[in-house]
Order: structure tokens, then C-alpha cells, then sequence
């Protein structure tokens, strides 16, 4: 989520940075937020654009609020540059100053240099306080912060996007699966399928897996989609390599019954006359699932199963879940058991 004084709230970051690249750029910035990562590479798009390098020993300066003298952040921002059109200054951790230095650069921010891009960077800011209120008023204030979960697969999109190549569906929700790590892991994961792809322009599941090794939870969308496919043998042999891999038969049957009851939901708002759209937006908000990947997997397979077999399904997976806590059968036999059932939709 990214917010912008001045802007719209629903300001997106590619939108934000693509205005530092290609417009004006302002004499102050402030960049503020949990998601140091984005912070970071506005910072370095403002960076770039003044300056045409992130190292320039004559017109960047660095400074940390926590060891800096305001004076000398001041100082170095009135300055001019040397040998170039601008200059850039770089404050961090700016909650970390005094009221006193806070308000001194106030009276810098009021006037600033049109010679010096100063970008102060903060992880939290109070707007209750007069200082970060009229901060706003002077800089192109940011708020960075961490994805909320329907969002991860527009970064996947826009850090692809950036690097000039495309991804299938599938693929993408494999990678917002990954919400355990933190958007820099994200973007580096990319940066890792990207060089490992090489110049084809799109990214496959396969180039993910390989990159990114075994994921458990991955192959259990490709039993769920097996099944949706009503594909036994695909199922089955994902199945028994999954079970040689260590995956637990009652995790595989929980991300089941997640599946039909995507599959319900398909079904049953199709059945009550709801709007295409309005499923691709129910799927995006509930179940973080992109529109590509409802037309290309979920429908056709919610057009193999009526509303009775998903019922069905669900009951055989109930079913399963209690033999399989119980301890009475082999587990392999209760899950090919139940596979069987759910594709061939064999009554209880």
C-alpha cells in the first residue's frame, strides 16, 4: 500500500515512481513507512534521475538522524553542486531528531534549494503533529507499507512488468503463495527467474520450480487442479510424489476442500445470474485469485462439477480428514481412495 500527500490515496507505486523517472523532480521528498524496501528504491529513482549514478561522492550525501547535526544536514542541502545540474541529500531515521532540529528544517523545507533534491526517509510519522503536517505541505510525502495479501500478485505484476517480461497465471500464483517472505525476497526471487529464463519473455511454472525448488504448497494446486481437471492419473502420480516428498495426507486434503469451495462459489454465483466481473472480484478479495487465473483454471474446471458433486465433494473430504485422524486405515489407501471419488463424483 502506498499512499502520497496531495495525490490520491489509491496512488499506485508504479504510478509514484514513474513520475519521479520521467517528471520534474521536487526539492523534497519524504518517504515514510514500514516497507523500507519501496522507500529504498524511490530514494534511488530520485536518485538516479538527478544525478545519472547511486555513487557520486561530490553531490551525494547520506545522513542518519540518530549521529547527524541538522546543522550540517542543512548546510549540505544549501549547498551547491559541483560539476552537475544538482545534488542530493539523504536524510534517514529523521523521527530520531529533536523538536529543535525538526523545526530548523522546517525553515529549510519552506525554502528549499532548486539546486538539491533533499529525500528525508522515516519509518513512522505522527500527522497529528504540526512538524510532519507542514513537512507535508513542502515535500512529496510517501507512505510506504507492507502489501495487505490481495495485493502481492500486482507487485509480482509490476516487478515483472519493470523488467520487461510477463508471467502465466498460474506462475504468479505460485510466487503470492509466498507470503511468508518479505517483498525485497520477493523482488529478488524475480530477479533470480529473470536471469534464469534468460530472453524467452514469459515465465512458466517450471522456471519458478526451478529456481525456487520444491514447493509443497505448490504442488498441491497442481493436485487441486488435477482434480478440477478431473485428470486420475495425473492426480494420482502428483499424489504419490508429494507422500514420497513428506507432505501430510491432511494438509493435502485441506487445500482440497479450499479448492471446491472456490469451485462453489464459481458455481453457485454463475447459477444465481451474477456478473463475470463480479466474480473475478469476489475470487480477488476472498481467495486472492487474479482474473487470468479464474478464466484459465477455476472456470473450466467449475463447469465439470454441478453444485451436487461439489456438495459430494466436500463429504468425501470430511469423511477422509476423519479416517485419516482416526489412524483405522493406511493413509495412502484413504487418499487414493478419495481422489478416485472426487473425479469420477462417485455418490457416498
Amino acid at each position: 500500500m502506498l499512499r502520497m500527500a496531495g495525490f490520491s490515496k489509491k496512488t499506485s507505486y508504479p504510478t509514484i515512481l514513474k513520475q519521479i523517472r520521467t517528471g520534474p523532480l521536487s526539492e523534497v521528498y519524504f518517504f515514510y513507512g514500514e516497507e523500507i524496501f519501496l522507500g529504498e528504491r524511490l530514494k534511488d529513482a530520485v536518485i538516479m534521475k538527478a544525478l545519472g549514478t547511486l555513487k557520486d561522492d561530490f553531490n551525494l550525501q547520506v545522513f542518519y538522524g540518530k549521529d547527524a547535526a541538522m546543522g550540517d544536514v542543512i548546510n549540505a542541502a544549501s549547498g551547491f553542486p559541483v560539476m552537475s545540474d544538482r545534488k542530493v541529500v539523504v536524510v534517514k531515521d529523521l523521527d530520531a531528531f529533536s523538536k529543535a532540529d525538526k523545526d530548523a528544517l522546517l525553515h529549510y523545507t519552506a525554502r528549499p534549494s532548486d539546486t538539491t533534491c533533499l529525500i528525508l526517509m522515516a519509518v513512522k510519522a505522527d500527522f497529528r503533529l504540526s512538524f510532519y503536517k507542514t513537512l507535508a505541505e513542502h515535500a512529496v510525502a510517501v507512505e510506504v507499507q507492507k502489501p495487505d495479501e490481495n495485493e502481492w500478485q500486482d507487485w509480482i505484476e509490476h516487478f515483472i512488468t519493470e523488467k520487461e517480461k510477463r508471467i502465466d497465471p498460474h506462475a504468479a500464483f505460485l510466487l503470492a503463495s509466498r507470503l511468508e517472505i518479505s517483498l525485497q525476497d520477493l523482488y529478488g526471487e524475480i530477479e533470480k527467474i529473470v536471469t534464469y529464463i534468460g530472453d524467452r519473455p514469459v515465465i512458466t511454472d517450471a522456471d519458478v520450480e526451478a529456481v525456487i525448488g520444491l514447493s509443497r504448497q505448490y504442488n498441491a494446486f497442481q493436485l487441486a487442479d488435477a482434480v478440477g481437471e478431473k485428470d486420475l492419473v495425473k492426480a494420482l502420480a502428483i499424489f504419490r510424489r508429494m507422500l514420497a516428498n513428506g507432505e501430510e495426507p491432511v494438509g493435502i486434503i485441506i487445500m482440497l476442500f479450499r479448492h471446491f469451495n472456490i469451485l462453489w462459489v464459481i458455481r453457485d454465483m454463475s447459477q444465481a445470474g451474477d456478473a463475470p466481473a463480479d466474480i473475478e472480484r469476489t475470487l480477488k478479495e476472498q481467495w486472492n485469485i487474479w482474473p487470468q487465473l479464474y478464466r484459465q483454471n477455476y472456470l473450466p474446471q467449475a463447469r465439470q462439477f454441478t453444485l451436487t458433486h461439489i456438495h459430494q465433494a466436500m463429504n468425501h473430504l470430511l469423511r477422509a480428514d476423519t479416517e485419516l485422524k482416526s489412524g483405522g486405515i493406511e493413509p495412502s489407501v484413504v487418499m487414493e481412495r478419495l481422489l478416485f471419488q472426487l473425479i469420477h463424483n462417485k455418490p457416498e
